[in-house]
């Protein structure tokens, strides 16, 4: 499958410590900007890697940003800094990862403010199947998430985030065609609900055909609240585990198109599980909460 991502080509893997510093970064916070591009859809997608700051009942917002480390002016390894930390937070949510391939960090990026950004491939990183609760740390987002959503089931983006992929660095979210450079169709977000069980079987083989429009297809919704309320509303079982997946979506307006607030796939290849979140249903209906 061919494309290109523009970002890799425009890093700059030679800048030294000083210098990133002395011109780019002065605060001494340098965050980096991790992709994940899949390859066995319909079409590539990208995912990013955010950092979700902690639940701590208001006292800090709870939000997701990029992920940083701290270096100063005479630090000589930047690059193996961020590659550290990054292996330790995908240890953290389950990824088998002994060692990222320093091939693996791209370069420096720099947005139109003149603030920079490592940049890091982790497309050979298997990231299959996660269960990302509350707790986790790390998650895999797309694009669509950050720039039209704003918000991770119902958890917000940083407006630095939203900012940096919607107007400073749109380049961030797409692939493009190697003969045409044409932009890949971006996937949008789809939730399905269910049972923990039934979840974790969806996570792996997708949602079950069912009847829709007197044609048979699948179904997800675009609203992570409702998806959750749709389940609550057909089943009553207190302190229930349930699980919401979320679903990358290509919606061509064709085979598979939006109905607010429902997604009709007709094809199998148009969506492709990402992970799964687990709930317990307390019997209170708006009780979102992930455990």
């Amino acid at each position: 499958m061919d494309y290109t991502y523009l970002p890799a080509f425009t890093a700059n893997p030679y800048l030294t410590s000083d210098i990133l510093y002395e011109y780019f970064n002065k605060t001494g916070i340098l965050r980096y900007i991790c992709y994940h591009i899949t390859t066995d859809a319909k079409y590539p997608f990208i995912q990013i890697m955010l950092e979700k700051t902690p639940f701590c009942n208001n006292i800090i917002k709870e939000e997701f940003v990029l992920p940083s480390i701290l270096f100063k002016r005479e630090t000589t390894n930047y690059k193996e800094m961020i590659l550290n930390d990054v292996t330790k937070s995908l240890n953290r949510i389950g990824c088998k990862v002994d060692l990222i391939d320093p091939d693996a960090f791209k370069g420096i990026l720099v947005d139109i403010d003149n603030n920079s950004y490592g940049l890091v491939d982790l497309s050979k990183i298997d990231i299959k199947y996660l269960e990302l609760k509350r707790t986790s740390s790390t998650w895999f987002v797309l694009p669509t998430e950050i720039v039209n959503i704003q918000q991770i089931c119902n958890i917000p983006v940083s407006e630095k985030v939203v900012d940096l992929f919607t107007y400073k660095k749109p380049e961030l979210s797409v692939l493009n065609k190697v003969d045409t450079n044409e932009c890949y169709m971006v996937p949008d977000i789809g939730y399905t609900c269910s049972n923990y069980k039934t979840a974790e079987l969806q996570l792996i083989f997708g949602p079950p055909k069912e009847l829709i429009e007197d044609k048979m297809g699948y179904s997800f919704f675009t609203s992570f609240v409702i998806a959750i309320n749709k389940h609550l509303g057909l089943n009553k079982n207190d302190n229930e585990k349930i699980g919401v997946n979320r679903i990358a979506v290509f919606i061509d307006n064709k085979d598979c198109i939006i109905k607010n607030p429902d997604i009709y796939s007709r094809n199998l290849d148009l969506f492709h599980p990402l992970v799964i979140h687990p709930f317990i249903n307390d019997g209170k209906r708006d009780s979102y909460s992930i455990v």
